[in-house]
């Protein structure tokens, strides 16, 4: 697995668990809304960033493309991190 690969893993786990979402739900969000491509072209951006950043820049990301991100259900950091 390279290094985009891994990086968007971490973002998955971190985003569904900042989102209260299932794994298949966000894997299906960002498949649909070609979040995978926008994270790998901005890679060396987002991967210095932490987890609440990397949320805020992707739900913008989402506005910007006319989708309603999710609402946030987790006030403080993932508890993994």
């Amino acid at each position: 697995m390279n290094r985009e690969a891994r990086f968007l893993v971490y973002l998955i786990e971190n985003y569904k668990q900042q989102k209260g979402l299932n794994g298949r739900a966000v894997a299906a969000l960002f498949k649909q809304h070609k979040v995978y491509d926008f994270v790998i072209e901005m890679y060396d951006l987002l991967h210095v960033e932490g987890p609440r950043a990397n949320e805020y820049i992707i739900d913008e990301y989402l506005e910007r493309a006319g989708i309603t991100p999710p609402k946030r259900v987790l006030t403080g950091e993932a508890s993994y991190l």
